[in-house]
């Protein structure tokens, strides 16, 4: 639309010519030189005899009220569909993020010991903190920086292809290759990066905090365990600055990180930037050389031009917000990923067989293991756990106590069940778990 009113600004409300003669007379009683101002309307046209004649389809000055009026009135419309779709907007991610934190908790509480032993807390805190935030930042984007920015370019290069055609196949190829080509790739797996080392630098400050601070009844083992499990360790034996020293490496890496994240995110729009920007000013000079020649032959008008080249620049401007779009998507895209794989995770349990079996009673005496005997790796002789017996009666406090690597961390595992025992009876009371469902 507003090509069109350039365009009819252009070929009817403008003169089309303008002359300035220098005039000499008697002007007032006195001899007076004065320039004299002669416009030729675009309605006006010059017979063969040299006598002037008028069209009669349009008046300029109707042409020219019609074209200030159509560009201040499309600004109504434009103003509109914006409230309405920030408004729309708005209540579309209130809703999903809603969803999503609800679908979240949901999903965390139902998956089985495994999946809370092969992640912290500090990490699962980090999901809701941080992740579903960046996001709502990323959801936005898709509503002003992508949906936006497409109908734009849609409607702009249409009829730039259809008004003209080689111009808008030219301008159409050129971003298409744009948008899909460029260091869009390299910069995500940086973002990627950045991701997982944010969240695991999240994860330990949590797990640090927690273990100096929180209070638990019972205690795994002394040494060789992780800290979270063992809220005295760091009072207790005075490994501030060992943990200081661990936390800052690990912020180190986060650090550099985060600069090739951010600086490949800026290469990305000033890649976008800088292309689109040559392309229209090159794509404006080579219509402009154009329209020397075509107007002396009435192929093109400079109504015509005005209009190709504001919809060379509409069309540009979605496609350099597509560029900002993609930096956002590509700073963002690692915590949607790190969301999808917790909301849409399938455990890969093989449950098909234990199912079927029948449900462990409840406990009424306690837990009792026989001969149990492990080996993480069934072609070697070494055995991580061999004929180790022990109770644990039902109400006690049990405390597992040995240097690194004796099988602590093994034993455990084997009494939730994250591992299947080589060897041996896990029972609780006299039932043996083997027979019964996981």
């Amino acid at each position: 639309m507003l090509a069109y009113f350039m365009g009819l600004l252009g070929d009817e409300a403008f003169p089309n010519r303008v002359n300035k003669i220098f005039k000499q007379g008697y002007r007032n009683g006195t001899m007076q030189t004065w320039v004299d101002t002669q416009v030729m309307a675009k309605n006006k046209f010059v017979f063969p005899n040299g006598t002037e004649g008028t069209f009669t389809y349009f008046v300029p000055a109707s042409s020219l009220a019609v074209g200030v009026c159509g560009i201040l009135l499309i600004c109504v419309p434009f103003a509109i569909v914006d409230f309405l779709m920030g408004y729309f907007q708005s209540t579309m991610i209130a809703n999903a993020t809603l969803k999503v934190q609800g679908q979240l908790l949901k999903t965390i509480l139902a998956q089985p010991t495994l999946f809370f032993s092969q992640r912290t807390e500090g990490d699962l805190n980090n999901l809701f903190q941080s992740d579903v935030a960046r996001v709502n930042a990323l959801w936005q984007a898709v509503f002003w920086n992508l949906m936006h920015p497409i109908v734009s370019v849609v409607a702009g290069f249409a009829f730039l292809i259809y008004f003209e055609p080689s111009v808008g196949m030219a301008s159409l190829g050129f971003a298409a290759v744009l948008i899909s080509t460029g260091p869009q790739g390299h910069a995500s797996l940086k973002s990627k990066e950045f991701g997982s080392k944010n969240a695991f630098v999240a994860a330990e400050f949590q797990n640090a905090v927690q273990c100096h601070n929180v209070r638990t009844p019972y205690i795994l083992s002394i040494v060789g365990m992780s800290l979270r499990q063992y809220p005295q360790v760091v009072r207790a034996y005075d490994i501030q600055p060992s943990l200081l020293a661990k936390f800052a490496s690990s912020t180190a890496m986060l650090g550099q990180a985060q600069f090739l994240k951010d600086f490949w995110s800026g290469i990305v729009q000033i890649y976008v930037d800088s292309a689109m920007y040559v392309f229209v000013a090159i794509m404006t000079a080579g219509m402009a050389t154009k329209v020397l020649s075509f107007v002396y032959k009435g192929d093109m008008t400079s109504g015509d031009f005005f209009s190709a080249v504001t919809l060379l620049g509409r069309v540009s401007t979605p496609v350099t917000v597509l560029g900002g779009f993609m930096r956002v998507a590509i700073g963002n895209a690692s915590s949607l990923q790190r969301l999808d794989e917790i909301v849409y995770d399938k455990c890969d349990m093989d449950d098909g067989d234990t199912d079927r079996l029948p449900r462990v009673p409840r406990m009424q005496q306690g837990l009792r293991i026989d001969r149990l005997s492990f080996q993480y790796d069934t072609t070697s002789d070494v055995w991580n756990l061999q004929d180790v017996n022990a109770t644990f009666p039902i109400g006690h406090y049990v405390c597992i106590v040995g240097p690194s690597g004796c099988g602590k961390s093994t034993l455990l595992g084997c009494l939730m069940q994250f591992y299947e025992p080589s060897d041996g009876v896990i029972a609780v009371d006299d039932h043996n778990l083997h027979a019964y469902s996981k």
